[in-house]
């Protein structure tokens, strides 16, 4: 598939509709789950640990105002770009991304061993520190890899948070180092390595132990 055949959608927050949201929330499950279950190892979570969420946890994943979950679906003319939820359910999901927004100083928690998630702090956002975004959870579905969707989720984050240029930002992705095309496709979007540690975890029937590495990008750098 073309590149260029691929739009990415921001999933939204919330929606006056319950029923669609409720299906979006779903939706977004399964994507999640299917991802965990195709390639278990790419991820530093567990199959069995995230079929244990409750539904206000897949929900929470969505309205968390510190998250931004992006979707790859084959590109419409005819939306123009604007899609609501009952056109991204209609839609393949060809890839996702969830973009975190942390705090400057949450980068010292964040590691291969632990979620993201658990590093968000509940509070404002002071817009005199450094804006630190945390990449998690990509994932490009098989049949659709190797062309250039993944590139497409980075560079679309990207341009949807970066602030005006009074405020710095930076983004931050942990990625396995035998993952080359993960790794690839980040530092094709001008990430670079900065650090690595040991992960231990999985499943208790896999359990593995591997090295993890820390790539960040800087745009002002």
């Amino acid at each position: 598939m073309d590149p260029n055949a691929v739009a990415v959608a921001t999933l939204p927050k919330r929606y006056f509709d319950k029923s669609a949201w409720d299906d979006l929330v779903s939706r977004q499950k399964s994507f999640r789950l299917f991802s965990l279950t195709s390639a278990p190892e790419a991820f530093g979570s567990t199959i069995e640990r995230e079929l244990q969420f409750t539904w206000d946890t897949w929900e929470s994943r969505l309205t968390n105002p510190q998250a931004t979950t992006f979707v790859a679906i084959p590109d419409d003319p005819a939306s123009q770009g604007r899609l609501d939820i009952r056109q991204l359910l209609q839609h393949e999901w060809l890839g996702q991304l969830v973009l975190l927004r942390m705090y400057q100083e949450d980068q010292a928690e964040l590691s291969a061993n632990a979620s993201p998630w658990t590093a968000l702090k509940d509070g404002v956002m002071r817009d005199d520190v450094v804006l630190h975004y945390h990449f998690n959870g990509m994932f490009v579905v098989p049949a659709a890899r190797g062309q250039g969707i993944a590139r497409k989720l980075i560079e679309h984050a990207i341009a949807s948070s970066t602030p005006n240029d009074a405020v710095h930002a930076k983004y931050t992705v942990i990625v396995w180092a035998k993952n080359e095309s993960a790794k690839r496709a980040f530092e094709t979007c001008g990430f670079k390595v900065v650090g690595e540690e040991m992960y231990e975890g999985g499943s208790n029937e896999r359990r593995r132990q591997e090295s993890a590495l820390m790539l960040e990008y800087d745009p002002h750098s």
